[in-house]
């Protein structure tokens, strides 16, 4: 057994905590700035996520209604003017303004789109723009095509069998129906207002009318 001299050890222990006491020193001073600075950071992307929340009450003033929840699209299977398939999958990546309507309409529906081109014109981020037709019969892939073309190239012409339609305008609180007229003629009346999604392909408000396209466009810069 190898004896130990109390006043050694006591010598050995002083000595240890002197080596160590100006490093802790150093540290503790560094792992507060730290920590304040970490504090500080998250403090901020908070403020700024409240910040750039756009405000639901000065929306609603530009006609922009905005639903309580986001709402998920139900599946749906329609076509595009060149005949493509478009699908929730096409609705991903950016936002969408759906506007359901036909294109022998003598008055809203030509309105509507050159308030909604006036809207979208020019911005760094300009959402898709769709006309879903309510008139299948008449609106073929050709007329549907060169319809809204005529108002952005951009722009698209979406349809599908009557019982597609009515399933995929149902779950945008859209109504349509069949009003005859002279020499076996028609309209259809239609709801007005535009579907707004976002870039997850969820059902996140409304443009109700009357459509000012200055203060869509205001709404639009606020949530884009």
């Amino acid at each position: 057994m190898v004896a130990v001299n109390p006043g050694n050890e006591s010598r050995g222990a002083d000595q240890l905590a002197d080596s160590q006491s100006p490093q802790d020193d150093r540290r503790a001073p560094l792992l507060v700035v730290s920590l304040v600075l970490l504090v500080c950071m998250v403090i901020a992307v908070l403020l700024r996520a409240v910040v750039d929340q756009p405000d639901p009450t000065s929306l609603r003033e530009m006609g922009l209604l905005l639903l309580p929840d986001a709402v998920e699209v139900r599946p749906f299977a329609l076509t595009d003017q060149r005949g493509a398939a478009f699908g929730p999958e096409q609705l991903e990546g950016n936002w969408t303004l759906l506007f359901f309507g036909f294109a022998s309409c003598p008055d809203v529906c030509p309105t509507t789109l050159a308030k909604l081109k006036k809207a979208v014109d020019g911005l760094d981020v300009a959402p898709r723009v769709a006309l879903v037709t309510v008139d299948p019969a008449r609106d073929t892939e050709a007329l549907l095509g060169s319809y809204v073309e005529a108002f952005d190239p951009a722009f698209l012409g979406l349809r599908g069998s009557a019982l597609e339609l009515e399933a995929f305008a149902e779950q945008f609180h859209v109504n349509f129906t069949l009003v005859p007229g002279a020499d076996g003629k028609y309209l259809m009346e239609h709801t007005a207002h535009i579907v707004v999604l976002d870039p997850q392909a969820r059902h996140v408000g409304f443009f109700m009318t009357p459509h000012e396209p200055e203060r869509m466009r205001e709404a639009l810069l606020a949530v884009l």
